[in-house]
Parts: structure tokens; sequence; C-alpha cells
């Protein structure tokens, strides 16, 4: 499934939905065998340049905490990158919901209702964006 969405040109986040548990699988396997294999490299290094025994207690500890530092790198870079990417989500995609509540409150402060209706475009069908406007002012969806 997620080869087929990585070829399709327009993506939409309501069909990538189903993928999320897989792709979080996959990450948490990669990151595992990435430990798995930095713990490994330490090894050969630690044998290799400073003639240390595996078995010795000091070079498990520098190892451990090599390895942690590390887990807890990756665990804070990729926190970092989740809440940047709900922030820019929250900030950059509010507009519709900031101008349904501007049109509420001008409509409110109005003397008399207002004439017309507000034309709301494609998204009749999508949100009920309308519950957002006072009960004097009219929607309606484009002819």
């Amino acid at each position: 499934t997620l080869g087929m969405f990585t070829a399709m040109a327009h993506k939409e986040e309501r069909f990538l939905t189903m993928t999320y548990p897989l792709i979080c699988l996959a990450a948490a396997v990669s990151a595992d065998v990435a430990l798995d294999f930095l713990r490994q490299l330490l090894a050969v290094v630690c044998v290799c340049f400073w003639g240390k025994a595996k078995d010795s207690p000091r070079y498990f500890a520098i190892r451990r905490l090599l390895v942690n530092a590390a887990a807890v790198l990756l665990v804070l870079g990729t926190s970092t990158l989740s809440i940047s990417r709900n922030a820019a989500l929250h900030f950059h995609f509010r507009a519709p919901l900031s101008l349904y509540e501007k049109l509420y409150y001008d409509i409110t402060a109005a003397a008399e209702a207002p004439s017309g209706g507000v034309c709301i475009g494609k998204e009749w069908y999508r949100f009920p964006s309308s519950f957002f406007l006072p009960d004097r002012a009219q929607s309606s969806p484009p002819d």
C-alpha cells in the first residue's frame, strides 16, 4: 500500500491514515536494528583501537552509555519533528476556521441580518462549516 501511495503524484492524507501504524512499526524496527548495529560497531572500535577486552565492565558501561545517548537523541529528534509538523498543521491550516470566527462576530455585531448568504464553495459537503455561523446568517452551496 505504501509503495502505491509513494508512486502517486497527488496524495491526500485521509487515504494515508491506514498506513501510519505500519510506518511506525517499520520505524521502530529500523531504530532497533540501527542501535544494534551501533552496539556491534562500538564493540569492534573498542577492541581494535583501545585493545579493551569485550568482557571488561568498563567497556560495557561505555558502550551502554553511548548507545543509550544515541537512542535518546533519536527519540528527541523524532519528537521534535512530530511536534513541528503538528504545529505547522495547526498554524497553516486554520485559515477557514479563523474566517468563520470573524464572520460570526461580524454578523452577530450587525444591527440587522445581512442580506444574501455566505457562499461556502465546495466546503458544504466536507465539513458542516455553517454551524459556525449565527442562526440569522444563511449559508448556501454554490449553484
